[in-house]
């Protein structure tokens, strides 16, 4: 748990502030959601054209095209958006510059490796508002297909554990506005697959139970929460009576997850102890 200090109060400065009022790529009136400051036009402006296409090439990682390179294949007619990346042939590399045979033919491979994705880092590749690549692994858990995600309602998003309302609603949103792209990319032979889980739903080592971390692991968090959910467990982000287990490696810790797992007779495992139940499993 990190618990921040404050050091000093930084008074604003005097005067007015003037906010910018269009869109500095495609000058469209710029729009303040409470937040920030966006741009709406987002199947036009050519700034968000060219971030979507990046994020979704860092997300599928498809690499060796960088922004730069980027730039000159939208300026040269060759994309317009993701879809367009795998249309591409070798022959449409070697028009930009400084572009040989052997590069030509890296760039279409990579492209083309691509296409068999795993279902998360596809969704993530869509760059919906309020969704990391982890929640759209907690979604598969729950939902497995790519067709019943974009199925999904609001009711049945804020039943899953740790989301809240806003994000589910964005989440439902943003899959609707991406019922395009996500038709062309399967059209054009993008397959996300989801990954089979070693046990079958209800088993596993840790099935039936439900297990909150605290404190610093050796290994990122998503990651142990993988590991959980893919022995059968369930991860959550809060201590509650329905917590079977909470992780620590700070025992000692005086943190408000510890403070309620102690309250209600929770077991504390350390990470090691996760860890070899896992192996022995």
């Amino acid at each position: 748990e990190v618990i921040p200090k404050f050091m000093q109060v930084i008074e604003s400065a005097k005067g007015e502030y003037k906010w910018p009022e269009k869109c500095p790529s495609c000058g469209t009136e710029l729009i303040f959601d409470g937040v920030r400051l966006k741009c709406e036009n987002s199947d036009e402006c050519p700034a968000q054209r060219s971030g979507f296409i990046l994020n979704w090439m860092k997300a599928v990682e498809i690499e060796d095209i960088s922004e730069k390179r980027l730039d000159q294949m939208i300026q040269m007619g060759l994309v317009e958006s993701v879809i367009d990346l795998y249309k591409i042939e070798v022959g449409d590399f070697l028009k930009l510059p400084s572009t040989k045979d052997k590069m030509a033919e890296k760039l279409h491979k990579n492209i083309q490796a691509s296409k068999t994705v795993p279902l998360a880092k596809f969704l993530n590749g869509l760059g919906i508002e309020g969704a990391g690549l982890r929640t759209w692994e907690k979604l598969i858990d729950h939902f497995q297909t790519l067709e019943a995600i974009q199925a999904v309602t609001e009711e049945q998003l804020v039943e899953v554990d740790g989301f809240a309302e806003k994000s589910a609603s964005q989440i439902v949103e943003g899959l609707k506005d991406r019922k395009q792209i996500i038709k062309g990319l399967l059209k054009v032979g993008v397959k996300p697959i989801v990954q089979k889980a070693k046990f079958a739903p209800g088993e596993g080592p840790l099935a039936g139970k439900q297990f909150v971390i605290t404190g610093a692991l050796s290994m990122p968090r998503e990651t142990i929460e993988k590991l959980i959910r893919e022995a059968g467990g369930k991860a959550s982000s809060a201590v509650s009576k329905n917590t079977s287990v909470l992780v620590t490696n700070e025992g000692d810790s005086n943190s408000s997850k510890m403070k309620k797992a102690k309250e209600l007779g929770i077991p504390v495992w350390t990470e090691e102890a996760l860890l070899q139940v896992l192996s022995e499993g």
